[in-house]
């Protein structure tokens, strides 16, 4: 119980809620360290499609997901594709977290290291968010979703807007 109160906590506080924006509308913002020590922003990934994915080490279906992610990157990152996965456990799980990631090629993070976030409210996971060239939130998948590479095609070959 301790556990997954923590995750809430973690969540609801470094997690930007601001329900006056529709998640369409949303000035969505990530800038954060990987654990290899490099910066992801966001901000600057336009002109390419970016999935960004929240998990946990624990989750079963986070564990799929990131497996599948994997497969998608080693597919089309040499079309763009850009991907990270963003731990939202708490800092005493990184070592789980280094080694659940372990053999992903994209990068990943935990949510501690984050400079700046604005997302809303993960009350599920994993969550996934898909951005599409323009920098426009164009999906997002919820644990019970299964990843559509369809949706990656159609906005890997569209131009960005």
């Amino acid at each position: 119980m301790k556990k997954y109160f923590s995750q809430l906590i973690i969540c609801l506080t470094l997690l930007v809620i601001n329900p006056l924006v529709s998640r369409a509308e949303q000035n969505y913002d990530l800038n954060i360290t990987t654990f290899k020590g490099q910066n992801f922003d966001l901000k600057k990934m336009h002109s390419k499609v970016v999935i960004v994915t929240f998990f946990t080490e624990w989750c079963p279906n986070c564990v799929r997901e990131l497996s599948e992610l994997e497969q998608l990157y080693k597919a089309y990152h040499q079309y763009g594709l850009e991907i990270i996965a963003v731990s939202i456990d708490p800092k005493k799980s990184i070592e789980k977290v280094k080694q659940r990631v372990a053999n992903v090629s994209y990068p990943s993070a935990i949510i501690l290291d984050a400079i700046s976030v604005n997302f809303p409210e993960i009350n599920s996971i994993p969550t996934t968010y898909v951005f599409d060239k323009s920098g426009a939130m164009r999906q997002e998948i919820k644990s019970a979703g299964r990843l559509d590479k369809k949706i990656f095609e159609e906005l890997l070959l569209s131009k960005p807007t």
